[in-house]
């Protein structure tokens, strides 16, 4: 039981319980993929950019360019920073009083 207070000066009391019940929860789990930057190793991924398409044998057209650098880093960022999976899971409590 909780302590209650001095009675005030108010036509009602103040009145403290504990039900001993839990709120009901909602919860959720997603899954994305990311890279795992603590894995990457600058120098060796500096190494393999400079000896990769990208800089020997650079593209003479805009979107053969953009199409180079996006398969060239896709595929380094693959080997040096290999992709993992990480789950996020949000709790929502499910409020008892409905407006």
């Amino acid at each position: 039981m909780f302590p209650v207070g001095p009675l005030l000066l108010w036509d009602h009391s103040f009145v403290v319980a504990d039900c001993g019940c839990s709120l009901p929860l909602a919860s959720s789990t997603t899954f994305r993929r990311v890279h795992k930057w603590c894995a990457l190793y600058v120098d060796a991924f500096a190494d393999d950019v400079q000896s990769s398409q990208l800089i020997a044998a650079a593209p003479d057209d805009v979107q053969s360019g953009v199409d180079c650098y996006n398969s060239t880093l896709r595929a380094l960022l693959d080997k040096h920073a290999p992709m993992r999976s990480n789950a996020s899971q949000t709790v929502i409590i499910v409020s008892l009083l409905r407006p």
